[in-house]
């Protein structure tokens, strides 16, 4: 296999196993599990930037992959659903508190109950040169399950801010890449060597467009006026944003909406119902969240890590109205910290998005954004970077 300056670009569409001469190039698979729209949406956004090695990338989502013949994955995700809305997603908090406090044991859990159908699935695909996985506890599966001689490189690609949960940092995996240095310390207090750490931004693609606010709303069908974006997320989770969404839509405010319910039907057709005659667009799962971004100036929602960075990258606030306990409650706290978002109640957004009308003087006193840096796109060189060093080291260590 011939590395050789990796200047070829990526065509997205071709399948692993499309051709002999296809081979002839590295192969990265991106790994996910579809329990929150924003693994999967990091994992898209990963292999986007891939393009301009000479590699051949793919976004798999594991858990199809290894229940295949019975949709094991889709009850993983409804429960998913379930632990984190039933009694104010207590049951996900208690899950996630067990996880962190036993992260070894967790770890081993999931190896000795997945780990067979991650070897068998992996001894199908041929060859593979790096593994990148945007969900915690695949790296150490397959760290454990795949032969070590010529073992692909394995990246861990961390999708949450802050202390995270210490499951991430198990196993022996090559490299972690993180988007914050305060996770960085935090990994290497759990005794992750510095040499496997990375520090890159998050892997957002709203940074890319120069799209401005008017004519986005245009694209949009939306008229010139304040709006705001009511959002829960790919997975379309969290009570709050709904409530929210009862609130505003019964008041007076001079404003238009537009309503995300990601792939909840349910919420989608509940946020169709409550429109009626209100200026609004109601849009189910869509590949335009980032043109909804650019046409908002405000945006309601949860706290979602990708969800919260795509936000800051283009400086549009956040009121988070929903936190999913355990997991967000870091991303909550570093949004707040970088002047660009407001936890609050779902029954004061109304009154709150009043007092924004009224005086730019309260939003900008709000949302300062005195620490973001804006849309940084170092994240995708970074990301580069590792992906060609792992490549060219197995290339030199297999000659």
């Amino acid at each position: 296999m011939v590395v050789n300056g990796f200047a070829v670009e990526l065509n997205g569409s071709e399948s692993l196993g499309s051709s002999d001469a296809l081979r002839a190039r590295p192969v990265v698979l991106v790994l996910t599990v579809p329990l929150g729209g924003g693994h999967t949406a990091a994992a898209k956004a990963i292999t986007s930037v891939l393009t301009e090695l000479a590699v051949r990338a793919e976004v798999v989502d594991l858990a199809a992959e290894i229940f295949e013949r019975f949709p094991f994955d889709k009850l993983i995700r409804m429960a998913y659903k379930c632990f984190s809305t039933w009694w104010g997603g207590r049951i996900h908090a208690v899950l996630y508190d067990l996880a962190d406090r036993y992260p070894a044991a967790t770890s081993r859990l999931t190896n000795f109950l997945l780990g067979p159908r991650v070897a068998r699935w992996s001894e199908g695909l041929g060859p593979v040169d790096v593994f990148i996985s945007t969900f915690p506890l695949v790296s150490y599966v397959l760290a454990r399950r795949l032969p070590s001689r010529r073992r692909p490189g394995l990246v861990s690609f961390v999708t949450d801010a802050g202390e995270v949960n210490r499951v991430w940092f198990q196993g022996d995996v090559d490299r972690f890449i993180v988007s914050g240095l305060d996770t960085s310390e935090f990994a290497k207090m759990l005794g992750v060597p510095a040499d496997r750490i990375t520090v890159a931004r998050p892997p957002i693609a709203s940074g890319d467009t120069s799209i401005g606010k008017a004519e986005a709303r245009g694209f949009l069908g939306l008229d010139e006026r304040f709006t705001i974006l009511l959002t829960s997320g790919g997975s379309g989770l969290g009570r709050g944003v709904l409530e929210a969404a009862e609130l505003l839509m019964g008041s007076n405010l001079d404003v238009q909406f537009i309503l995300n319910a990601g792939d909840n039907e349910r919420l989608y057709r509940r946020f169709r119902a409550l429109s009626g005659d209100r200026r609004c667009l109601v849009v189910g799962f869509t590949h335009d969240f980032p043109l909804m971004l650019a046409a908002c100036d405000l945006v309601v929602g949860k706290a979602g890590w990708l969800t919260i960075n795509e936000a800051m990258a283009i400086r549009r606030p956040t009121l988070i109205v929903d936190v999913l306990p355990g997991q967000e409650e870091a991303n909550c706290a570093y949004a707040e910290s970088q002047g660009a978002g407001r936890r609050i109640r779902p029954k004061d957004v109304p009154n709150v998005i009043q007092e924004y009308l009224s005086s730019n003087v309260s939003f900008n006193a709000d949302f300062t954004f005195d620490r973001v840096r804006g849309a940084d796109l170092t994240w995708p060189s970074e990301l580069r970077k590792v992906v060609k060093d792992m490549i060219i080291s197995r290339e030199v260590a297999h000659v």
